[in-house]
């Protein structure tokens, strides 16, 4: 139920470091995994249940027959610079492009959130910031009240995990570039709980309001804009930060690549590319 803004990995679709069948599947259930996941969030009745699930559906089918396409492209233009060995310019401009592609899925979120939160009574209302209170609790947990050499730990295994799913194993040199760019990286986390805290905080002020739901979208959907500039604000220094980062580590490594690191990378995009393509297809 939050939003998440950590867009700064090397090829960051997120669940294709899963096996291409696991991938599919979650994908082509989606939906239902969604509503499963609000379910833990809130209890609904029925007729909201089933306006959650045809609105969730509708999103997937939106999201199948408009973004994969966009991301096959993306792919694309990514493994072409990956194999001439492109710049960190280069580089830096498609990391851009997908963080574009994520923010318009978002945008269509928003418009289905603030037509669905308006329709909670008081009771589910309750329940819900009470949930998103504990979550806020174990956000602080695992990301904030942990040592500088846990999160770096944190930084490099992810890294580590996303470069090895497109070159297989990476050399004790490549290694050692992870390990300084994961030193190098800058926390957001305390900000992102306060983003967290702010933006719940905004939604349960406009729920509570006695107005008609119509015009309680409308004020979320003023709401959630509003609040995403002042976060691109406050985030701005510390992504731009390690966008930097991710970037020139991404231009390093590709330039040190093995030709059986570069036959894997192929590879791998060759096979997610044809996975985007059936998806979008509804194969």
């Amino acid at each position: 139920m939050h939003r998440t803004s950590q867009l700064l990995w090397l090829m960051l679709i997120t669940a294709i470091s899963f096996s291409a069948c696991s991938f599919k599947t979650v994908y082509n259930n989606v939906d239902y995994l969604a509503a499963a996941y609000i379910d833990d969030y809130v209890s609904l009745d029925t007729p909201l249940e089933t306006e959650l699930e045809l609105r969730l559906s509708a999103l997937h089918n939106w999201h199948r027959s408009t973004q994969l396409r966009q991301y096959t492209s993306w792919l694309q233009q990514l493994q072409t610079a990956i194999v001439k060995r492109a710049g960190e310019k280069e580089i830096a401009h498609l990391i851009e492009q997908f963080e574009s592609l994520i923010d318009h899925s978002l945008i269509k979120l928003d418009d289905e959130l603030a037509s669905f939160l308006p329709q909670l009574n008081k009771l589910q209302q309750q329940e819900l910031f009470a949930k998103l209170k504990e979550s806020n609790d174990e956000f602080y947990d695992d990301y904030i009240a942990v040592s500088i050499q846990q999160r770096t730990d944190k930084y490099y295994q992810r890294l580590l995990d996303n470069y090895e799913t497109w070159l297989d194993s990476l050399t004790e040199p490549q290694m050692l570039l992870l390990q300084e760019a994961a030193e190098n990286i800058q926390s957001s986390a305390e900000l992102r709980l306060l983003y967290r805290i702010r933006w719940q905080a905004g939604i349960k002020t406009i729920l509570e309001q006695t107005s008609a739901p119509k015009t309680r979208k409308t004020r979320l959907l003023k709401f959630f804009v509003a609040h995403k500039k002042q976060k691109q604000t406050e985030f701005k220094k510390a992504a731009d930060h390690n966008t930097a980062t991710i970037t020139s580590t991404t231009v390093k490594i590709a330039s040190s690549m093995s030709p059986e690191q570069l036959k894997y990378f192929n590879k791998t995009c060759k096979r997610t590319l044809r996975m985007l393509t059936e998806l979008s297809e509804s194969r």
